[in-house]
Order: C-alpha cells, then structure tokens, then sequence
C-alpha cells in the first residue's frame, strides 16, 4: 500500500538535464516490499515524446494492452 492505494504497476519517467535525454523504465512494486519500485527485466514502454514546460510534463507511450508478462504487468483493461 502506498498512500492508501494498492500499487502493482509503476512507469517512471526523469529527465537527466545536462543531456535533456528522456528516459521511460518499465518498473513495479514487489508485494510486501518497502515500497521501492524495482525494473522489470522486460521493457515493455516505447517513448513516442516526452516535454515540459513550466507547469506540466507530457508524455506519449506506446504498451501492449496485454504484455503476457503476468508476473510483472497488468493488464490495461477497460474500467467501468
């Protein structure tokens, strides 16, 4: 649990400055954990385009809704 939410799937994104090299790791959180997100050993975002500016950061990824990767990944599924 992190912050009253149950956390399984993690994308992070961070921008290194001095290069401006965007960077997007497919992660997740282990159960029973501390909460640190660790790299799935499976890539499975591609970076279309990555910006900021002085009040958002935008970012376009491309996944499979279904990676087969049941260990690290979760379906993306319609939400009703």
């Amino acid at each position: 649990m992190m912050g009253g939410w149950k956390i399984e799937e993690v994308e992070l994104h961070y921008k290194v400055s001095l290069t401006e090299l965007n960077m997007l790791r497919d992660r997740h959180v282990k159960k029973n954990s501390d909460g640190e997100p660790v790299v799935d050993p499976s890539q499975d975002y591609v970076l279309l385009l990555g910006y900021e500016n002085a009040t958002h950061t935008v970012l376009r990824f491309r996944r499979k809704l279904d990676t087969c990767d049941t260990y690290h990944d979760l379906p993306i599924t319609v939400s009703v």
